[in-house]
């Protein structure tokens, strides 16, 4: 309150205490927004996809078909495969195009002539070889696939063999 010739003013006050809040609600906003566009800036890095499989008992084939997502590498994919809870003791190196327990000529991502990314739509196989143990799929075999994309657990799924 400022006294002017013995009266009580206070018109001088509002308009400081005003712009004190509006300062502080500015700078307390900006604050907020910057936090926004740091935690904008720092996407999760690992790819978010789907994939559909199945196992083929006649030919001992596991298909893996990538059905929405974004693009992968497929120097960076690993599959893991077991038959009825059993890891097969040889599992495929991806890409590769002869290996040990399978069947050479993998297709899609899993052979090293495929396009530099697996997308959406595309298929890929690989066939076990008598070789490797368990040596096939029989008829109502539970297959267990894991694929994994770089030290990210992609997709894991359970298929039955049909």
């Amino acid at each position: 309150m400022v006294r002017i010739g013995g009266r009580a003013r206070d018109r001088g006050v509002s308009p400081v205490i005003g712009v004190v809040l509006l300062v502080a609600l500015t700078i307390l906003l900006a604050g907020i927004a910057a936090g926004g566009l740091i935690t904008a800036e720092s996407p999760d890095p690992r790819p978010t996809v789907v994939v559909d499989a199945s196992a083929e008992p006649t030919t001992n084939t596991v298909t893996v078909r990538h059905v929405r997502g974004g693009a992968l590498d497929p120097s960076a994919l690993s599959l893991q495969i077991a038959v009825n809870g059993t890891e097969l003791d040889k599992q495929p190196p991806i890409p590769f195009f002869s290996a040990h327990g399978f069947v050479p000529g993998p297709t899609g991502p899993f052979n090293p002539e495929t396009d530099s990314e697996w997308t959406a739509g595309e298929t890929g196989t690989v066939r076990i070889a008598s070789t490797n143990d368990p040596a096939g799929i029989e008829g109502g075999d539970r297959v267990g696939l894991t694929l994994v994309y770089g030290d990210h657990v992609l997709a894991e799924t359970t298929v039955t063999a049909r």
